[in-house]
């Protein structure tokens, strides 16, 4: 596993000098799950943004991709400078199907909920 400090140096020796890096110190080391786990939930190629708190969105999908419980997911995203509210409570505990579960339409139709937001009733028949 290669050091991010590491790669950060190189990247400057190259010429980039507009490294975005977090506030805190970057995790000791990094494995190529990790860059999964930094791309945003989206139909294109994006990547979280540092020091931009991550949705739950982002965080279900990340986690789920990763096979990892969302509270790992976000201990790591949190390492990488994309912060995860503190104040919510993260399952220990990996389920793919968390996602589905933040969903206010059935069949991928709806919105996303966010953090502390109540989830929708159903209509009683």
């Amino acid at each position: 596993m290669p050091l991010p400090s590491r790669g950060v140096s190189r990247l400057t020796e190259l010429g980039y000098d507009d490294i975005e890096l977090p506030a805190t110190p970057l995790p000791r080391t990094v494995d190529p799950g990790d860059a999964l786990l930094l791309k945003a939930d989206t139909f294109n190629l994006s990547w979280l943004e540092v020091g931009k708190p991550v949705s739950l969105r982002n965080l279900l999908a990340s986690a789920g991709r990763q096979g990892q419980s969302p509270a790992e997911a976000a201990r790591r995203l949190t390492a990488f400078g994309c912060p995860v509210p503190a104040d919510h409570p993260l399952p220990d505990t990996p389920d793919t199907r968390d996602i589905v579960l933040i969903r206010t339409g059935p069949g991928g139709n709806g919105e996303w909920l966010e953090w502390g937001a109540a989830p929708p009733t159903s209509p009683r028949g």
